[in-house]
């Protein structure tokens, strides 16, 4: 206590110099504690708190947190085929593509701190049209509840296979052609197998 006395006394005479005041422990309170030194630690601590709490509940970042900029290739996953689509979190198609067995589209989506998930759903029906058999398909996202404000963009690519399986079981033929009507993207999507 004598120490951080001096140490005050020490202080007021810095402070003194530049024209200021410091407040002094002239008298001690029942505690023995000065109440402004009990009231900036308390500021400190409340602070450091604040700090490690909010540290702990963002977890690191895998994903570039640079706008716009591209995060590494998912692996190839296979389209589900089901009667009912899920809810999906909004997100951007910037563009679809269908070489050979896989379709590869980029998304962009808000977030980047948590682990965001995409699937591919198409209904087990196809729709002939004019001798052209016609397929729905949309593209699902779950953020995971990712209320983070980069925008990453990824490649996502998906496995049709799938689809010439049910075409073949459908159509009793070993090869054709889906015409892929991707919601969200305007242009032609022919998968051919």
């Amino acid at each position: 206590m004598v120490a951080y006395h001096e140490s005050l006394v020490a202080l007021g005479n810095i402070a003194a110099a530049w024209g200021t005041s410091v407040p002094t422990c002239g008298t001690l309170n029942a505690s023995g504690l000065c109440m402004w030194r009990l009231t900036l630690t308390l500021l400190v601590t409340v602070l450091v708190l604040f700090a490690v709490g909010c540290s702990a509940q963002r977890p690191p970042v895998s994903k570039s947190a640079t706008p716009g900029a591209p995060v590494s290739p998912r692996a190839v996953v296979p389209v589900v085929l089901a009667g009912e689509l899920r809810e999906t979190d909004p997100f951007r198609l910037d563009s679809a593509a269908v070489k050979d067995d896989v379709l590869t589209v980029m998304v962009s989506y808000s977030g980047g701190c948590r682990n965001h998930e995409f699937a591919l759903m198409a209904p087990r029906s196809f729709q002939v049209s004019a001798g052209s058999v016609q397929l729905a398909i949309t593209l699902v996202h779950d953020a995971n509840g990712d209320r983070c404000e980069a925008y990453p963009s990824e490649q996502l690519r998906f496995d049709l296979r799938p689809i010439s399986r049910l075409y073949r079981e459908s159509f009793n033929q070993d090869s054709g052609t889906v015409h892929l009507r991707l919601a969200g993207h305007s242009g032609p999507l022919v998968y051919r197998f």
